[in-house]
């Protein structure tokens, strides 16, 4: 018989197998073994596993066996505790108004939703309860680790054009949220005609951890580069006006551009004129140290991470000018880089970073 190792903690208790972990584990197990059950005991579904901890909540992975369709892989969000279920409570519903944005990942089901959805996926789990699309490319830290490991040289600016755009986008559905039926097909993200009311949904939380890689096929505009979605609103609230999350997309692509995880975060440089913390990226002595970067993406990133709020620009400007830098420069704008900003060059570099395993 296994001698049972003694602990006095009051918060531990012991495993079957005869060693100690927390009463948190144990709530965590508890609370799995729920989900599981849940999905394993519902027609048209299995439970698959535990993912992992984000700040709202714990994450899941079921199948959903749909008739007449392939199977699915989705994600269930649930608090880790009681005193998380406000945070999830917010997570739902902006991510509800939020459902339809192309650049957010889809709301799939809630327990917030009366009727046939909610009875198929959540009824009978204590609310509350989040239903997600699953992104199979895991998330843009992934990216900036490899970066930082030096498994790929310095990212590509069409590429990182094409993900500013994202973010760009992402940022019009924070400032207009379409609030589409959950589950409902994705919609590119464009600036209404009428926006005297914007909600102005601030993030709180914009960091690479809680963007999200999609897959090509989910709209045209993402036939070679995959699209970026942001998750995990539970920080999240209304504000006045957007430009922390400019600040906070610019500081993304600071990250990105740089690529070594050091950074100059909170570090300010004058930059024509204007007070930024774009430090790790900009010229010093004339010593430029990222040559190859596109003059117009620097000046951007350095315009979003501005100190003076009101030196950042607008989500309109920010969206123009993406999407302008996406439309009108080929390989052949870069002139003596231009091999290195291919297409093909492009698709290697997103096979190394995303599709090849660790």
């Amino acid at each position: 018989m296994r001698a049972q190792p003694i602990v006095d903690d009051p918060d531990v208790v012991m495993r079957d197998i005869g060693y100690p972990y927390t009463k948190e584990e144990a709530e965590a197990d508890e609370r799995t073994d729920l989900v599981r059950t849940h999905f394993d005991d519902k027609p048209g579904f299995s439970f698959e596993s535990f993912i992992g901890n984000g700040v709202s909540g714990m994450t899941f992975s079921i199948i959903e066996k749909r008739m007449f369709l392939d199977p699915r892989r989705l994600i269930v969000k649930r608090v880790m505790d009681e005193t998380r279920i406000e945070d999830l409570n917010t997570d739902i519903r902006l991510m509800k108004m939020l459902s339809g944005s192309a650049h957010i990942a889809s709301v799939v089901a809630t327990s917030h939703d009366p009727g046939e959805k909610e009875i198929r996926f959540v009824a009978g789990l204590p609310a509350p309860t989040l239903v997600l699309e699953y992104v199979e490319n895991g998330n843009l830290k992934r990216i900036r680790d490899k970066l930082i490991r030096n498994q790929v040289s310095a990212v590509q600016n069409r590429l990182l054009w094409k993900w500013f755009l994202c973010l760009a986008r992402a940022c019009v559905a924070m400032k207009f949220p379409p609030g589409r039926p959950v589950d409902s097909k994705p919609q590119l993200e464009e600036l209404p005609y009428d926006q005297s009311n914007p909600t102005n949904i601030i993030h709180f939380d914009l960091h690479e951890a809680n963007i999200v890689i999609g897959t090509m096929e989910d709209f045209p505009e993402h036939n070679l580069v995959p699209p970026l979605k942001l998750i995990d609103f539970g920080n999240s609230v209304l504000g006045e006006n957007d430009t922390m999350n400019i600040h906070d997309v610019g500081q993304v692509m600071h990250n990105l551009i740089r690529g070594d995880g050091f950074g100059t975060r909170g570090v300010q440089t004058n930059y024509n004129g204007i007070e930024t913390y774009a430090t790790g990226i900009l010229p010093h002595n004339g010593v430029d140290m990222f040559p190859r970067l596109d003059p117009d993406l620097r000046h951007l990133v350095a315009l979003c991470l501005a100190v003076n709020p009101q030196n950042r620009p607008s989500t309109a400007e920010l969206l123009y000018y993406c999407k302008l830098a996406v439309e009108s420069k080929p390989p052949e704008w870069y002139g003596p880089y231009q091999f290195i900003e291919t297409d093909e060059a492009i698709s290697q570099t997103l096979q190394q970073l995303i599709y090849n395993a660790n």
